[in-house]
């Protein structure tokens, strides 16, 4: 498996080595094709220049957005390439925390999840949501607050991973009629996560009383109130509940790095953008686990439309002659 964590402390002492290898085994499926062209080891500043300007030109040719990469320094800055290529070797937390973000959201997460795939995924759960006599979808303001507007879904042809993402696990929770407004606090409690799981492997995570409501936790012993300032909620009992099972799931089914933890119910996370990573993993699992699903009901769909084009006098015609051919190969025998 590809190493997708780098250590600040790693890019640190490798300069532009690090990021050159991590754009190799992203986007080049492995191939040395950028760092026989640095200098190493990079003991001089000048060096560390150089191998990260060549390492951020690739990234650039690679089609990773490096605009406002650098942060705070990039800002009216006569030559943003030299604000980035400065984060990078002075070890600017934020600005190389950034980048490693675009490396993520350009090149690892739309190979994760392609755009065509979540699309068709996000389409046909809002089939489902229909069937299911759910109202339609919308986004806008009010989605967030959980209301519908007259401004259909769509997705648009700029519209970036963490949308589509959004899009998708939207479209999927309202098939069990659940909003979901945003990928941070809209996941903390866990609901929208075992629905995910739950939609493509029932059997890993079953739908049941215990995930989306349980009976409220027993009272302190001896009547005692809880200390001010510790959300032990109902809420958040049932939130650390799901995630565990969430947990639990995803730890089974592998190959989902666990970014959320039954600890991010409490507090302000999760963070968004492990939210994000985190979904392009399970959506690249689930799709690659249910493939041969998948394969069935496209052919089943093409069989019924196809014995829909037939008339009832055609399908009469069909049924006696395989009715004659099953009697013929039945004497035969």
């Amino acid at each position: 498996r590809v190493r997708r964590s780098v250590a600040l402390s790693s890019i640190r002492g490798a300069a532009g080595a690090r990021l050159s290898r991590a754009l190799e085994l992203l986007h080049y499926k492995g191939e040395r094709v950028i760092t026989p062209k640095l200098r190493l080891p990079a003991e001089s500043l000048v060096n560390k220049r150089r191998n990260v300007t060549i390492a951020l030109g690739a990234a650039a040719a690679a089609g990773v957005s490096l605009d406002g990469a650098a942060g705070q320094a990039e800002r009216g800055s006569a030559d943003p390439m030299a604000s980035r290529v400065k984060a990078v070797v002075e070890s600017h937390r934020d600005g190389t925390l950034e980048l490693l973000w675009r490396f993520a959201r350009d090149l690892a997460i739309p190979a994760l999840a392609p755009r065509a795939a979540l699309l068709r995924e996000t389409a046909r759960a809002r089939l489902l949501a229909q069937q299911a006599g759910r109202p339609p979808l919308h986004d806008g303001p009010a989605a967030a607050a959980g209301g519908l507007l007259v401004t259909p879904l769509a997705c648009g042809a700029a519209d970036g991973a963490e949308q589509l993402l959004l899009r998708w696990a939207a479209a999927v929770c309202w098939v069990y009629g659940r909003p979901l407004a945003n990928l941070g606090a809209a996941l903390r409690d866990g609901a929208a996560l075992c629905l995910l799981v739950h939609h493509y492997l029932p059997l890993q995570l079953p739908l049941s009383a215990a995930l989306l409501d349980a009976e409220p936790p027993p009272p302190a012993a001896g009547g005692e109130e809880e200390e001010e300032g510790t959300p032990v909620s109902r809420d958040a009992a049932l939130g650390r509940k799901r995630l565990g099972a969430y947990v639990e799931a995803a730890g089974a089914i592998g190959g989902v790095p666990l970014l959320m933890t039954p600890a991010d119910c409490d507090g302000c996370g999760p963070d968004e953008r492990m939210a994000t990573l985190m979904l392009a993993y399970l959506f690249g699992r689930v799709s690659e686990l249910t493939q041969d699903a998948m394969a069935a009901r496209l052919l089943q769909g093409a069989w019924l439309g196809y014995k829909r084009g037939l008339g009832p006098r055609q399908r009469l015609q069909r049924a006696l002659r395989a009715a004659r051919v099953q009697r013929a190969w039945r004497g035969a025998k």
